[in-house]
């Protein structure tokens, strides 16, 4: 092999600092955008240039592909040892003489099983790993010599068993921070991007700054203090309302949402399946205020839709669906889309106080949190998890986001901010919160 050009000078610190690192267990954990994928490349090629085995593990086979793989082949390009490595695309491997890099997934981490002299385990987005992994993944170290690692790059994810796990004072891993900002060679349009996607202060500590959070109140999309206590000011006059029908099952109730900007005009909840009553109190609200957008949660809704979209601008909403198309590659399904535009309403100045159902609104809201799918989309608790947390269906919750499937950009929203200083929970609202079965 001819002479390689290994340069490392470029390196960040807490890069330098991963490679460098003597320890046998290291967590790279860190903000978005900090480099995680360089480093781990770097280390694998470092590894393999040694004549070592490396076994490498991610979420899936093409996301694995498409990030660190082509990493990989990127700076063996520049390091002139490209044309020496033999490339595998199936199964996806890499061999240097008699060296080679596995590849596996967290969705089958069995399928390892038989490798053996692996000298370097990397964990790519090790949160997302199953809390067994190393227990299937450790003895392929076996007969690789005193020489081996176990190194995780990710950003933290709630929910994670590794958040528990790294917040022991007793974790027997080398822990090695960073935030996005460290990284000094990521382009303005990358940052701005990445930053278009935080929706709130705990999301900027996790996704930006790199911070652990171990209590769901952390993951929630509005918090109670957030809530407004008057209207903010709004430009927007179009009457807009949702409504979610009921199933027939215990707990679940057809509850009903309509707002104009930033005041809400009506919210009840309809107890049974009731789809006559049902129509006969939309079209009086329709009488009351006419109504410019109806949409409807697709499941149960037909009887409405069918009668009422004669006399009323209706959609049924399939909450699986795509979000818009704007917003595909932020949001995981449109249920998603319009939750966390009902949390910017909320925060821009929409008031739900005054109605006898404001309190129970505001705990199934609170109790709303967040979660990243397999493709960096932001994704809402499923609702069978969210049900067993507040012991019913969170109906009017539901009705509520159905108003904002499309969020309205005509406001300013530094003067809403301005106008909404009166935000705050008194005692005996957190109190009756508690108090909550």
């Amino acid at each position: 092999m001819a002479k390689v050009n290994v340069d490392l000078s470029g390196l960040l610190p807490h890069q330098r600092k991963l490679i460098k690192s003597k320890a046998r267990k290291s967590a790279l954990i860190c903000g978005r955008g900090a480099g995680k994928s360089f480093v781990c490349a770097v280390l694998c090629l470092l590894v393999l240039l040694m004549g070592r085995n490396v076994l490498i593990g991610g979420q899936r086979y093409d996301t694995l592909h498409d990030t660190l793989y082509d990493e990989i082949k990127k700076i063996a390009s520049l390091w002139g040892i490209y044309d020496y490595i033999e490339w595998r695309e199936r199964p996806m491997m890499m061999t240097l003489g008699d060296a080679h890099v596995w590849f596996g997934t967290y969705e089958s981490v069995d399928a390892v099983r038989g490798y053996s002299r692996v000298s370097l385990i990397l964990l790519d987005e090790m949160f997302l790993a199953p809390a067994n992994i190393l227990a299937v993944w450790g003895p392929c170290m076996r007969a690789a010599g005193g020489n081996t690692r176990i190194v995780g790059a990710t950003t933290p994810r709630l929910g994670s068993m590794w958040n528990v796990l790294f917040s022991d004072p007793k974790c027997d891993w080398e822990t090695i921070t960073a935030s996005t900002m460290d990284n000094d060679k990521i382009s303005k349009d990358e940052l701005d991007l990445i930053l278009s996607e935080i929706h709130d202060e705990n999301m900027y500590k996790q996704e930006i700054l790199g911070h652990i959070f171990n209590g769901l109140g952390a993951a929630a999309i509005v918090r109670l203090e957030e809530f407004p206590r008057l209207p903010g000011f709004s430009t927007d006059q179009r009457v807009i309302a949702g409504l979610d029908c009921a199933d027939g099952v215990e707990r679940d109730c057809t509850a009903f949402f309509k707002r104009r900007g930033n005041t809400v005009l009506e919210m009840w909840e309809l107890n049974g399946i009731d789809h006559e009553e049902c129509v006969r109190k939309i079209r009086e609200s329709n009488r009351r205020e006419p109504i410019d957008e109806l949409n409807m949660d697709h499941a149960f809704s037909d009887y409405e839709y069918n009668i009422l979209k004669y006399e009323i601008p209706c959609e049924q909403v399939n909450f699986a669906r795509a979000p818009s198309e704007e917003m595909k590659g932020k949001y995981g399904n449109v249920r998603a889309e319009m939750f966390f535009n009902l949390a910017w309403y909320v925060r821009h100045g929409l008031c739900v106080d005054g109605f006898e159902k404001s309190g129970e609104l505001k705990r199934q809201l609170c109790a709303m949190t967040w979660y990243k799918d397999n493709q960096e989309r932001l994704m809402i608790v499923k609702k069978d998890e969210l049900k067993e947390v507040l012991k019913r269906s969170p109906d009017t919750a539901d009705a509520a986001a159905l108003t904002c499937l499309h969020r309205y950009s005509g406001d300013d929203p530094a003067m809403n901010v301005a106008m909404n200083s009166n935000a705050g929970v008194t005692s005996e609202e957190i109190e009756s919160m508690m108090a909550e079965d």
